[in-house]
């Protein structure tokens, strides 16, 4: 850390342009360290500190509440630094919180509540004395101009009630907030008017009201995640509506059966995760008819699946294959319509089930997979409507471009296709010995070597783990495509 800092110093005393650091250097170097290290280097260099302002910064986690030492150190190093965003996780505000760090916490957040981005807090009110009760519902009620993601977690539903009539949320000033999460009981407040994505967690004790809040009272979400760990409530007595704003809607292991007692054909995009899916609820599941089937193939135990309509609509979800892929879980109905499939294959697959409608097959390989493989995809299948076949060799740049023969493919296309199609060959060099025989098997052959297709997850497979897109490591925008 001495070296490098000594070294941002010297540059940065240098008058000349050429010896300046670019900001975006400054940003992938800020967010690697800690508060305590960003504070050290921005004392010796002044460029440093200004982009300080600029990087949001996350204090430690918080779960046992903050001392009031580190409290006073944390004012002192986010002043000096200017006050950037900062993300406050997992505070823990109740009784079992010492009295002085309950204090020391509730001052801090309070304090830095107006430039807090991301706040993830455990409220607990039964057993707090009156002053503490105070204090925190005060500490809440502070604007909250630059909010950004709120995780909230009341641990029990009389927690919430006392906090729902008490409670000013954020002065009903967070302008800002677009994500929000409920580990526990939830409810609806004109606070969460602008929120875009909602998720809810852990709630053992839900009810079919709080079902309808979720579905309908938050005006602006278009993406709804429903992952109970514990029971999921009574069926209604009628299907509940969902809101038309809603685009994407996760279900877990503990909510899947949801989908008989919502109205969700209209939903675009449903995405079960890693959960089993019941057999009485397929039927609400698959869209009818669906005219596409991606399937991937991971590296570990768990094969997804996405199906779409003619409008659009699409339905994700996953089957666990611990020894064998086996097709007999799913119904025929996921095969029996599509007219295009798209199969990512990253290790040996079994063959498909039979596709009387399949007019066109897209295949990814990996680098790991040789061709013969592709063979055991179609053997003993019938499908007599394709005429189509896309074959696509996915780049990896430690071994670089794919090389096949062309007696390889004539192999594949004899052994496992009743009829002549149209053959593509993408990211791959087709080099003899076969390539005359290979354009005699195929109606006309196409060889585009230079695509590069990486041998990475789909954004639609990455996004079947809720957590994934919670952390934004995808763009829920790419789904659909």
């Amino acid at each position: 850390m001495t070296e490098r800092r000594n070294s941002i110093c010297q540059r940065n005393v240098e008058r000349s342009q050429a010896y300046r650091l670019p900001p975006e250097v400054f940003e992938q170097i800020l967010c690697t360290l800690d508060l305590e290290d960003r504070t050290s280097v921005a004392r010796v260099c002044t460029l440093w500190r200004d982009y300080s302002a600029l990087c949001i910064v996350v204090l430690p986690h918080a779960k046992y509440g903050i001392s009031a030492g580190e409290a006073r150190r944390y004012d002192k190093q986010l002043a000096f630094l200017g006050s950037p965003l900062v993300r406050i996780l997992n505070a823990a505000l109740g009784p079992d919180t010492s009295n002085d760090d309950f204090s020391a916490t509730v001052t801090l957040v309070r304090q830095h509540m107006w430039h807090t981005e991301r706040l993830s807090i455990v409220l607990k009110a039964a057993h707090l004395t009156e002053d503490k009760f105070d204090a925190l519902v005060g500490c809440l009620s502070m604007p909250a101009h630059r909010l950004h993601t709120l995780a909230l977690y009341i641990v029990t539903r009389n927690d919430l009630e006392m906090f729902k009539d008490r409670c000013g949320w954020f002065g009903g000033c967070a302008p800002r907030l677009r994500r929000c999460q409920f580990l526990g009981p939830m409810f609806y407040s004109s606070i969460f008017a602008s929120v875009q994505t909602l998720s809810v967690y852990h709630a053992p004790h839900s009810r079919v009201e709080d079902l309808y809040v979720a579905l309908n009272e938050f005006p602006c979400v278009e993406y709804l995640a429903l992952l109970y760990s514990g029971g999921i409530p009574r069926p209604p007595p009628t299907r509940i509506s969902v809101s038309p704003r809603i685009k994407h809607l996760w279900l877990g292991y503990n909510t899947v059966r949801l989908l008989n007692d919502i109205e969700c054909s209209d939903i675009p995009y449903i995405t079960t995760g890693l959960a089993a899916v019941p057999e009485g609820v397929w039927c609400s599941l698959i869209p009818r008819p669906a005219v596409e089937l991606e399937i991937f193939l991971s590296s570990s135990q768990w094969v997804f699946f996405r199906t779409s309509d003619a409008l659009k609509r699409y339905r994700a979800f996953a089957l666990s294959c611990l020894q064998s892929l086996s097709f007999r879980d799913v119904p025929t109905s996921v095969f029996a319509t599509p007219t295009t499939l798209r199969v990512y294959i990253l290790r040996a697959l079994g063959p498909i089930p039979d596709m009387p409608n399949l007019c066109c097959l897209t295949v990814y390989l990996s680098h790991a997979v040789p061709t013969a493989s592709l063979s055991h995809i179609l053997v003993g299948s019938y499908f007599p409507s394709l005429h189509t076949v896309n074959m696509t060799f996915m780049f990896n740049p430690e071994v670089g471009r794919r090389t096949c023969t062309g007696e390889e493919l004539a192999s594949f296309t004899a052994t496992a296709l009743s009829q002549p199609v149209h053959l593509t060959v993408r990211g791959a060099n087709v080099v003899n010995p076969g390539l005359v025989a290979l354009r005699a098997c195929v109606s006309t052959l196409s060889i585009e070597p230079d695509v590069y297709i990486s041998a990475t997850e789909p954004a639609w497979v990455q996004s079947m783990d809720f957590r994934r897109a919670w952390r934004e490591e995808i763009s829920l925008c790419d789904l659909a495509s």
